[in-house]
């Protein structure tokens, strides 16, 4: 193992090695998947009837999780392979994060690992694709996206991989990249659109969903009782995509049911980026929530969970007019 460097006293385990093999277990997949993009894949689904997954994730999370061992010591829970998950320290994995949108060339689908302490998140790096956008989250630094859209596509695993994480612990420099911080900054107040009569904060929000596997139909009226006062429900079925596009500022709020553990490696990436966050009943989100509900502002996270707390009517149906995007 290389010299152990601290990055900062927020955990002891928190060392610029330890931040370079979580950045490296996500470039060097994407290396290895990158020839195979703008193919369609092969799908198809796993032994419990209704996650899906492709050829790639497994023999990809078997790589990651073998070096991140060897390199670290530190346990590995993934996606596929599953894991340790009372693990106090532990890396989670999921190479492919929307692997039906990967198989059909979508681009609302990502890489992603992190380091997590079962309390928080440490670290989170990711990686959308399609988008060429490079996310990296480090408790106590910040979040921080690269443009690698059309640059440093050629560079070794090693070699990009240092140089994101050069990037964040240097002073700036012509060959390294350019870093964007990440700050979720709240639009409650935007002025009203002229012709308002009356300012209504959310109209122009934009807050996707995950809806999960099971009892859809009930997941979607219980979002029906916000339907009306934002602007776009998207759903793109990958919860990383959709928080990445918080931090982005893209996006203003997001809903994921049936959150499972190896689902909170966005730990640090919210944290970071300033995103409020809670479980579906407004307490503070853990390791064991089932629900999260993540917005930009703590006004619009609260409106949230007010309103999928609300009663609906069993018999509503939900408008299929092209307005919302179900």
């Amino acid at each position: 193992m290389k010299e152990q460097v601290r990055v900062n006293s927020a955990h002891p385990a928190l060392t610029k090695d330890v931040v370079f093999e979580t950045t490296h277990a996500v470039v060097s997949s994407f290396q290895k998947l990158r020839p195979y993009l703008g193919r369609r894949w092969d799908v198809i689904g796993k032994d419990d009837g209704v996650d899906m997954k492709s050829q790639f994730d497994q023999p990809l999370e078997e790589a990651v999780k073998a070096r991140l061992e060897k390199t670290t010591g530190i346990p590995c829970v993934g996606e596929e392979l599953g894991g340790d998950l009372a693990a106090k320290l532990r890396f989670d994995v999921d190479i492919i994060d929307g692997t039906p949108n990967a198989g059909d060339e979508m681009d609302c689908w990502g890489m992603i690992t992190s380091l997590n302490d079962n309390v928080t998140g440490l670290v989170t790096a990711a990686y959308l694709p399609k988008r060429g956008e490079f996310y990296l989250a480090v408790k106590g630094m910040g979040a921080y996206m690269f443009d690698l859209s059309h640059d440093h596509v050629d560079a070794t695993s090693e070699g990009l991989a240092k140089k994101i994480v050069d990037t964040l612990f240097t002073e700036p420099n012509p060959s390294l990249l350019t870093a964007t911080r990440l700050q979720v900054h709240s639009m409650r107040h935007l002025p009203p659109k002229e012709g308002e009569k009356k300012y209504q904060p959310f109209k122009r929000f934009h807050v996707s969903e995950d809806l999960g596997y099971e009892g859809r139909d009930w997941k979607l009226r219980m979002i029906a009782n916000y339907a009306n006062d934002v602007k776009y429900m998207p759903i793109f079925g990958s919860i990383l995509y959709s928080l990445c596009m918080i931090a982005k500022g893209n996006l203003q709020g997001h809903i994921a049911f049936d959150v499972g553990r190896n689902d909170t490696n966005h730990f640090a990436l919210m944290q970071e980026s300033g995103m409020v966050f809670s479980n579906g009943k407004g307490d503070p989100f853990t390791m064991d929530s089932r629900t999260l509900v993540v917005a930009n502002c703590e006004e619009f996270r609260k409106f949230l969970v007010e309103r999928i707390n609300q009663p609906f009517d069993p018999l509503y149906i939900v408008p299929q007019n092209g307005k919302y995007w179900y």
